[in-house]
C-alpha cells in the first residue's frame, strides 16, 4: 500500500471518527514526543489516544447520523407523496381507510377508492405490489409500499377512524 492511498483511506470525508480520530491521536502523540523525547512512547500513545478518539467520535456522531437518515427519507417520502397523481393518491386514501398495507381485489373491486388507473400507475412506479393467490387470476393481494403507508397514515388526517 503506497502513502497516498493511506492518506485517501484516512481523510476519507464519509468517516467522521476516523478524521478526528486521526487528528487527536496524532496530536497526542507529537505532545508525548516532544515531552518526553521518546518515539516508541509517542507511537503507543498515538494509538490509544487514536482508538480512545475513534470510538468516542463515533458515539458522538451516530445519533445525528441517524436522525440526518431519518429526516432523509421523510423528505423522499413527502417528495413521492406530494407528486402522486390525484388517482394514485386516491389509492393511497383507500389504502388508509381499509387500515392496512395490504387489500384484496374483492375490496378493491367493491370500493370507489380504488380506481384502476390510480391502481396500474402505482404498480408501474413499483410502489404498488400485486400477488396472485392460488389458481384463480382474479384473486389476488394488492400490497403498498409500507414506508409510504406509514407516511400517508401521518398525513392523512382526515380520515375518520
Amino acid at each position: 500500500m503506497n502513502l497516498g492511498s493511506l492518506i485517501k483511506r484516512i481523510w476519507r470525508d464519509d468517516d467522521f471518527g476516523r478524521a478526528i480520530a486521526t487528528a487527536v491521536g496524532l496530536a497526542g502523540g507529537l505532545i508525548a514526543w516532544r515531552s518526553q523525547g521518546s518515539l516508541g512512547l509517542a507511537i503507543v500513545v498515538t494509538i490509544i489516544v487514536f482508538s480512545i478518539a475513534k470510538i468516542s467520535a463515533r458515539a458522538i456522531q451516530s445519533p445525528w447520523n441517524q436522525r440526518r437518515e431519518r429526516r432523509h427519507k421523510r423528505d423522499q417520502l413527502k417528495r413521492l407523496f406530494e407528486n402522486l397523481a390525484r388517482e394514485e393518491r386516491t389509492v393511497v386514501k383507500g389504502f388508509v381507510c381499509h387500515g392496512g398495507s395490504v387489500v384484496t381485489s374483492n375490496e378493491v373491486s367493491c370500493s370507489k377508492l380504488f380506481p384502476g388507473v390510480g391502481i396500474r400507475s402505482l404498480i408501474n412506479r413499483d410502489i404498488l405490489q400485486v400477488s396472485y393467490v392460488g389458481e384463480d387470476p382474479d384473486a389476488c393481494l394488492y400490497a403498498l409500499d409500507t414506508e409510504l403507508f406509514d407516511y400517508a397514515q401521518t398525513v392523512l388526517d382526515d380520515i375518520p377512524f
